[in-house]
């Protein structure tokens, strides 16, 4: 742990102790200060110890800002840090954590609208869509720090304070840094991200708004130069001094988003007091419709750079042959008129049985898009709205939306889903259905580029999917099985000679998806496992299989005071031609010369929690060499060999 990062997290600790300072020391569970939210939170599907903190998302408040979810005080996954290696996610990356990364399934882009065409950090960045909002009746604070072999260091904190019982702001920080096991594959990448969530005392104005910035820089390697080389030297501890292909480049992505929304319900009056300190009833608003208005504003930068006077490996060198200095600009800003109808009922009385909600909206959009040599500014206009129809015995949620004017002309989205509830041994379980069409324009980079080493000026066609699928899933159980199909038309992909090129006839694909977690005593085993086909042409390329799968045995010592941990995680995938990696334009493509897979990786655990305070020790990539030394995140780029530990610790503060 470098100076920097000790001080930053001593300081942190420090601010979280002092703000909870006096909560903690007087707890009172029994207190009579009341939430403003009359409803009950959601039952959690995992243990919580009398936490007063609850969030919600934006998705979830737009239905109906009255439910929360209870933050998660459990032990189970403490040590997956890392996205790309979570048992959730099936994703694989360039052998460093923070590194661009890419997922083992298909799927496509279902927001419409304008896309630049650079997602190589999804999995990395924080988003309004993944961001939190919370309300607390005392401060909460959750810090993280994970440490680990070639400098590794990951950095989480996040703070939430209700300043008045109807207005919450909260921090959150997220950090990356890692130098990697092989040469010039630094890591360095940041979130952070300010919210804030106020709902007036008669609950008929609410105001949330967020700020988020990103930033990962990474030094790019290029991949090695011969496989054969690592494949043969891999039994050496050390990997320093392998050759690659670039020694002097490096990019950054810098992206900015600023959300602020604002909503004015109308409903039913109620009068009465909400908190022992108000002097009289206040008049309560239970919403039953809204209308509002979001502004959003969203900055992307990103640069690539490379020194090296040695570019044969690009073959085109168009604009400077002494050094590459490209970048990519974007900014969107947008403004989001909406009406709709929330799903709320007054508390202590029950549903209707049978309700209709609808949502309509009307979104402009105006986007000034460069490259080194252009700048393009456009105008999108969207208009779209959807319907929840809720019966005793299913539920239909449907959407659609429309570009009638812009430069997105004519991309459209249809999408409907049935649920049917039903129980087994008491326990809610869910049937579900759903289908979906959309089309749309393919991303700015796909069409245009011009940069030092490429160039292309394309006219593609839209790209049309067709989705159908069905999925049973339970909270009470911890199951979901998803079955999935989507026919795809023109689709635009990155070819075997790096350039985008578009698909001439249909492509069919299908997928199989289970998660399940099973308890049998004290041993967990907790599994998610995907199935793919591709069929009707080589533009998508993806394993048959992936897996991922997290099994431990937990027990408690000191009268419950202990809890501990003690398992492995485990990650495969099948053999299969993997994209590989375009460093000049920070993409993936398709490649013919090099299969991956088929290799598994363990890595065993053990993690504790006392009280608010959890920790672990985690070694990854255990079994290094027992399975041979074919181990690549990507071709040309290693997973990282046996690291002898990583370390973290967690440690809450609530009341």
């Amino acid at each position: 742990m470098n100076l920097k990062t000790t001080y930053l997290f001593l300081l942190s600790a420090c601010i979280g102790f002092i703000t909870h300072a006096q909560t903690l020391s007087v707890p009172n569970p029994n207190s009579n200060n009341k939430q403003v939210l009359d409803t009950p939170t959601v039952k959690p599907k995992y243990k919580v110890y009398g936490i007063s903190a609850k969030f919600t998302t934006r998705k979830q408040m737009e239905l109906n800002p009255d439910t929360l979810f209870q933050v998660d005080t459990g032990l189970t996954d403490v040590h997956q840090y890392d996205p790309v290696l979570d048992r959730h996610n099936h994703y694989t990356f360039l052998g460093n954590n923070a590194s661009p990364s890419v997922p083992l399934f298909f799927d496509y882009n279902h927001q419409i609208g304008f896309n630049y065409g650079l997602h190589q950090w999804d999995v990395y960045r924080m988003t309004d869509e993944n961001m939190l909002f919370y309300h607390t009746r005392s401060p909460y604070s959750d810090f993280q720090y994970v440490q680990g072999p070639k400098d590794l260091q990951y950095f989480k904190a996040i703070h939430s304070q209700n300043i008045t019982p109807y207005w919450n702001i909260s921090l959150s920080f997220r950090k990356y840094y890692s130098t990697g096991f092989y040469d010039h594959q630094l890591s360095n990448g940041y979130n952070f991200g300010l919210n804030t969530w106020y709902r007036s005392k008669s609950r008929r104005y609410m105001l949330v708004a967020s700020a988020i910035w990103n930033t990962f820089r990474y030094q790019e390697n290029g991949g090695l130069v011969n496989d054969s080389f690592f494949q043969t030297n891999s039994p050496n501890a050390d990997h320093i001094g392998m050759p690659f292909r670039l020694m002097y480049a490096t990019q950054e992505w810098k992206d900015q988003s600023y959300n602020i929304r604002q909503y004015f319900y109308i409903g039913t009056k109620e009068y009465k007091k909400i908190h022992d300190t108000d002097k009289a009833p206040i008049t309560l608003y239970y919403p039953r419709f809204f209308v509002s208005h979001e502004l959003s504003v969203y900055n992307m930068r990103y640069n690539y750079y490379d020194s090296s006077t040695d570019m044969k490996q690009f073959g085109n060198i168009l604009i400077d042959s002494t050094r590459s200095n490209d970048f990519y600009r974007y900014r969107n800003i947008s403004n989001t008129f909406s009406i709709g109808q929330v799903e709320y009922h007054p508390p202590n009385k029950e549903a209707a049985p049978i309700s209709i909600l609808l949502n309509a909206y009307v979104k402009h959009e105006l986007i000034l898009a460069r490259y080194p040599t252009k700048d393009t500014t456009v105008q999108n206009i969207l208009a779209g709205g959807g319907i929840l129809f809720r019966t005793p015995f299913f539920k239909i949620h449907g959407d659609a939306t429309i570009i009638p004017i812009g430069y997105n002309q004519g991309d459209f989205s249809i999408a409907g889903k049935i649920e049917f509830p039903y129980k087994i041994m008491g326990y809610n379980n869910v049937l579900g259905l759903g289908l979906s069409n959309q089309q749309s324009r393919p991303a700015f980079l796909d069409q245009n580029l011009y940069s030092n080493h490429f160039e292309w000026n394309n006219n593609f066609i839209r790209t049309r999917y067709y989705e159908a699928q069905g999925f049973l899933a339970s909270d009470s159980f911890h199951y979901r099985f998803t079955a999935k199909y989507m026919l795809i038309s023109s689709l635009v992909y990155y070819g075997y000679n790096v350039l985008p090129q578009q698909a001439q006839g249909d492509l069919n694909y299908f997928q199989l998806s289970a998660e399940k977690d099973f308890k049998i005593g004290n041993l967990h085993l907790n599994n998610s496992l995907l199935y793919q086909h591709v069929s009707g042409g080589n533009e998508i390329s993806v394993p048959d299989l992936s897996f991922r799968g997290s099994y431990f045995y937990e027990l408690t010592l000191f009268n419950h005071a202990l809890v501990m941990q003690i398992g492995f995680d485990v990650r495969y995938n099948s053999s299969y031609y993997a994209y590989a990696y375009a460093p000049g334009i920070s993409n993936f493509y398709l490649q013919n010369y090099k299969q991956i897979g088929n290799y598994p990786y363990f890595d065993p655990f053990i993690s504790g929690r006392i009280s608010r305070f959890r920790i672990f020790a985690k070694m990854e990539h255990a079994t290094q060499g027992l399975f041979g030394y074919t181990y690549y995140a990507t071709p040309s780029y290693p997973f990282y060999p046996r690291t002898i530990v990583r370390l973290g610790l967690r440690w809450m503060f609530y009341n």
